[in-house]
């Protein structure tokens, strides 16, 4: 079983900085389209996090890297 980090209702935002540039996909896999690529350098505000794959908003867009 994979563990998620739950977000608190009142808890501030957290993010993370790319190091190079990221692909933002619809689902958790490298099958799925790309929605955007993000620009390395570029802050993603993290949503929900696992082993695998991180749940991210990007300029609005949210989706998988």
């Amino acid at each position: 079983m994979k563990l998620v980090r739950e977000m608190e209702v009142n808890q501030e935002p957290f993010y993370k900085y790319t190091l190079a540039n990221l692909n933002l996909r619809e689902d958790k896999s490298t099958e799925a389209d790309v929605i955007t690529v993000i620009p390395a350098g570029s802050a993603v505000e993290i949503l929900e996090e696992d082993d695998e794959w991180d749940k991210v908003r990007y300029e609005n867009l949210e989706g998988y890297v």
